[in-house]
């Protein structure tokens, strides 16, 4: 973000959107997009402001346009909108729905509801409420990937499916699907090794899977577990947006997207033979 210089008098740091700052002045800083903490300048280094996180640790150096004043300069906003509201000690991004003469109505991007006065509300730049609308879209998203997802099947094995030993597989092991390897078979079980697991733990049969590609391909509108770039890692959900003759593409609850082959998807429709 840009800064204007400009001749300052000792005391005075930076002349910024927020208001002209002074040495152990107590801000709000955007430290990410749409993400915030509290802090006291310290001094002005270049076109920047040196804070001290009220958190502790190490000063930062931020950009001054990112840096607004408390107590906030008075702000009636008009609903609705985007701001940065104080919720109970933190400073989160929110969306105003509501506003009278002296209660504002306002929701997180989580959809926690807020009431609050005027001065717990700060008017953010123009680039900050693009980073707040664009970060409760990314929320309304994720929430509707999470909800669809978890209407999705469970992966079970093939009936009558029994993999061979150390043939590769895919695992539920309570934190996530794994690839994993098998070693010993028990009643009703066997034991995997796992990178994580590389002594062997034993896993209930119907929470091991034959590792893709399936006889049955994922088909678009369908969820699916997609194959990590690590063994170590969890598969992850990803949603069919498009099939080809040669591959899938994907989509994750990040809105990430990725081309994939058969071999790298379990599909979530029906169980299939490998």
């Amino acid at each position: 973000m840009a800064f204007a210089c400009r001749d300052v008098s000792p005391e005075q740091v930076a002349d910024v959107p927020g208001g002209t700052f002074e040495r152990g002045d107590r801000v709000v800083v955007e430290q990410a997009a749409a993400s915030f903490y509290v802090g006291r300048v310290l001094e002005k280094v270049g076109g920047d402001l040196k804070i001290q996180t009220e958190s502790g640790g190490d000063p930062k150096k931020v950009t001054a346009s990112d840096v607004y004043r408390l107590p906030a300069p008075t702000w009636v906003p008009t609903a609705p909108t985007y701001a940065i509201c104080l919720d109970r000690d933190s400073w989160v991004a929110c969306r105003v729905s509501r506003v009278d003469e002296s209660r504002v109505e306002a929701t997180s991007p989580e959809g926690r509801s807020m009431e609050l006065r005027p001065a717990e509300l700060l008017q953010p730049t123009a680039l900050t409420r693009l980073n707040i609308e664009k970060n409760f879209e990314r929320v309304a998203s994720r929430s509707a990937f999470s909800m669809g997802f978890s209407t999705a099947p469970t992966p079970r094995p093939p009936p009558r499916w029994r993999p061979a030993p150390r043939e590769r597989v895919v695992v539920s092991t309570g934190r996530g699907w794994y690839t994993a390897k098998v070693v010993e078979y028990g009643d009703g079980q066997m034991r995997i090794t796992t990178e994580a697991e590389k002594r062997g733990i034993w896993i209930a049969n119907d929470r091991i899977i034959p590792d893709p590609p399936y006889k049955t391909a994922p088909r678009r509108g369908e969820y699916a577990l997609a194959r990590p770039a690590a063994p170590s890692q969890p598969w992850k959900a990803v949603l069919i947006d498009r099939v080809t003759v040669t591959d899938f593409a994907t989509v994750d609850a990040d809105g990430n997207r990725e081309r994939m082959g058969a071999q790298s998807l379990v599909p979530l429709s029906v169980p299939a033979a490998p």
